[in-house]
């Protein structure tokens, strides 16, 4: 089936004047799609439109060598209790101003099949 995927509105690719700025602004150095991306909109709607082909394929390759500020800090912890047991911990901050706030937002941390015990935590700040 046709995908859609728009991104931020605020992405400039290549050092344009005034493109990226405040917060959430994106400024990539360059980019390259996938031979399946129809680049139609990309410029006037930052939309890509594609029909993927089957399995696992890369849609966009990106570079940027300017400051980015993610709005997220992932802070991975591991830890070999035992020859036979491992403790991953994985923290996660927003870091966001204050008038802002992410809404809806999923942490996936895939994990072995045979784990013998998971033990999500959310702090009372969350």
């Amino acid at each position: 089936p046709p995908l859609r995927l728009a991104l931020n509105d605020d992405l400039t690719v290549g050092k344009q004047a005034g493109g990226g700025s405040g917060y959430g602004g994106v400024v990539l150095d360059d980019c390259n799609f996938h031979e399946c991306v129809n680049l139609d909109q990309f410029e006037s709607t930052r939309t890509l439109s594609l029909i993927p082909p089957d399995g696992e394929f890369v849609v966009m390759n990106y570079r940027v060598t300017g400051d980015f500020r993610a709005p997220f800090r992932i802070f991975p912890i591991v830890e070999e209790t035992s020859p036979h047991k491992v403790e991953l911990l994985l923290k996660i901050r927003a870091d966001i101003p204050e008038n802002n706030y992410g809404a809806n937002v999923t942490i996936r941390f895939p994990v072995p099949r045979n784990a013998a015990t998971v033990h999500p935590e959310l702090s009372a700040a969350a």
